[in-house]
């Protein structure tokens, strides 16, 4: 497989799982949690199945918790709207 390829299925697979609800666990990680964390990621660089300009997995934390308040705030609005229509 090219090298492409094996970026695109170490992302789907491996770091969906390993971020998988970071919104509810990565606040109760420490230090040491996290450096083993960014050091698999390092790993995978020098493996080849990451590119070493991808975000880090602090950037990729923080922009899920992002998205997730965005959702919940939107979703939030559109209940305050449809409530007000009734």
């Amino acid at each position: 497989m090219s090298d492409e390829v094996l970026q695109v299925i170490y992302k789907s697979v491996i770091l969906s799982k390993l971020l998988y609800a970071s919104s509810a666990w990565w606040g109760f990680t420490n230090a040491v949690d996290r450096q083993r964390i960014e050091a698999f990621v390092r790993r995978s660089v020098r493996s080849g199945l990451y590119s070493a300009d991808s975000p880090t997995v602090a950037e990729l934390i923080s922009d899920s918790d992002d998205n997730l308040f965005e959702n919940v705030h939107l979703c939030s609005t559109l209940t305050t709207i449809v409530i007000n229509e009734y």
